[in-house]
């Protein structure tokens, strides 16, 4: 009896002892955060540990000039990932922090955007109620020092300048700019910025709401939300246009959110992953819409990507809307990020979406096609002008059978072409020379109202850029009203936007139908 006790008391200790030294072992073998990443790709003996070190240090220890060891592991990862898709990548610790704070929508700082002109900084952007804006810095204004250090004509890397700039939040860090002709001197206090990725409502005759979404980052769906609860409260929102030209994309879930408050019915597929070592993953909307939109536009140009690729076709396939604008980027592919021991990340695709119909939207990619810069091809082709068809694929939309056009991006219901002063971003080289000119001639003017710049000083600033062949068959008229547009932030005014709100505006009044 005696015995039988003393089991029943020591059975329980030894159980809990030995499920304790599991959860310790398991969480030991788990524990491999401080290993370098390079040795954490040993898969087999074929990939020796330490491979990328050991041909690194050797170089370090034998080479003829001093290196820098991060460039060397850059180049390497470069390498390997050229062999892949188009985007998978390695992001480096110093490139790491910017990509976190656009996509989590914050950072800490002044709220300023800058551009380094030759040996001079200027400030290309400041951010609405930020630090900088609050302190008076304006567009345009000219970095002189920070801190009482000299910055300007000092020839002084951008990277070094930003560095100097770096602050944590609630440090104070003072300015001296040129703000025209005229010095000033600036105290700010670094905040907590945030980035919106959601810009502000706007409505049209009270029935129609325009909500332009610039990319899906954390917050997205609580911004689109916040941002149309206030009308449907008012019983103002029945119609919705969605913009999503420029939108590159971002998180999967927050498209898909952001999707099943578009459709009441539950369970209807918008959208699934598959890939070589991922199981399918369907997501489905929720039945749980808490806004009663009656018909929907969504604007999409070349530049509308992934997340957004997948809104614009899940709107499209299930006839629930009208796509108007050109056709969209072609990216469908899935990627996951991996945080690295050296501060930086692997950004690897790891499977394809398909939309609701089972196509894949992803265009062609390889050593010989283009593929980031395809603009390129499609201004060549007349496509940016005149729109394209593409064949009829085997896949058709789930409502009213309309025929899929094969080939990478979502088609258009409705072409709107593309701007003719836009043409220059088709060529990066080219729009950034002027982007510079631009910059460079404003930089010199002590008025800031860019609509009095005369044609006369307009024309001298474009000398050197009307030498290249693109623009031959351009007047300064063109170049003029090009230069404007890259002065004003896009708003509803401006021609291109007109044709695309007119375009949705029919189909609303139902002169467009599916």
């Amino acid at each position: 009896m005696i015995e039988n006790k003393k089991y029943e008391i020591v059975q329980p200790l030894l159980l809990a002892s030995m499920v304790c030294l599991g959860i310790f072992l398991g969480y030991k073998m788990n524990d491999k955060q401080d290993l370098p990443f390079v040795s954490e790709m040993n898969i087999s003996d074929e990939y020796p540990i330490g491979k990328i070190e050991e041909v690194v240090r050797f170089v370090e220890n034998r080479y003829v000039d001093s290196i820098n060891r991060n460039d060397i592991y850059k180049a390497a990862f470069d390498a390997v990932f050229s062999k892949l898709d188009p985007h998978s990548l390695y992001i480096a610790p110093e490139e790491l922090e910017s990509i976190n704070n656009q996509m989590n929508g914050n950072y800490v700082g002044l709220g300023v955007e800058i551009y380094q002109l030759n040996d001079t900084v200027v400030f290309t952007n400041v951010t609405t109620d930020s630090p900088a804006q609050k302190s008076g810095l304006k567009i345009m204004d000219r970095l002189i020092a920070i801190d009482g250090v000299n910055v300007a004509g000092q020839s002084m890397a951008f990277d070094s300048i930003r560095g100097l700039m770096k602050r944590q939040i609630n440090e104070n860090i003072k300015l001296t700019v040129l703000s025209g002709n005229k010095k000033n001197e600036l105290d700010i206090t670094v905040d907590n910025i945030q980035i919106p990725s959601v810009d502000k409502i706007k409505t049209f005759n009270d029935t129609v709401a325009y909500i332009k979404v610039k990319r899906f980052g954390s917050h997205t769906y609580n911004e689109f939300m916040s941002q149309l609860e206030p009308l449907a409260d008012e019983k103002r929102l029945k119609n919705l246009i969605i913009d999503l030209r420029g939108n590159p994309g971002g998180y999967l879930p927050e498209a898909v959110n952001m999707l099943s408050q578009l459709f009441d019915e539950k369970e209807l597929l918008l959208v699934y992953t598959e890939g070589k070592k991922r199981e399918k993953v369907e997501y489905k909307t929720t039945g749980k819409s808490f806004f009663n939109i009656d018909k929907i536009a969504v604007l999409v140009d070349e530049n509308s990507a992934s997340a957004s690729e997948i809104v614009a076709a899940a709107i499209k396939e299930w006839d629930r809307g009208i796509i108007i604008g050109r056709r969209t980027f072609g990216k469908g592919l899935v990627q996951e990020q991996y945080e690295l021991a050296n501060g930086g990340a692997l950004r690897l695709t790891v499977a394809r979406y398909y939309t609701p119909s089972g196509r894949s939207i992803q265009k062609s990619y390889g050593i010989d096609l283009p593929y980031e810069y395809d603009l390129s091809d499609r201004f060549e082709s007349g496509e940016l002008i005149h729109g394209v068809q593409g064949e009829n694929s085997e896949f058709e939309t789930k409502i009213l059978h309309r025929k899929l056009p094969a080939g990478g991006g979502v088609y258009p219901d409705v072409f709107v072409p593309v701007d003719s002063v836009n043409y220059t971003e088709l060529h990066d080289s080219t729009y950034l020379k002027l982007y510079d000119n631009s910059l460079r001639f404003l930089s010199m003017k002590s008025d800031s109202d860019y609509a009095n710049i005369s044609l006369t000083d307009y024309e001298k600033l474009l000398i050197e850029v009307q030498s290249i062949p693109f623009f031959n068959n351009y007047n300064s008229s063109a170049l003029k009203s090009l230069f404007k547009k890259l002065l004003r932030r896009e708003d509803l005014e401006n021609e291109e936007n007109k044709e695309y709100i007119d375009h949705a505006m029919e189909y609303f009044a139902g002169t467009i139908k599916l």
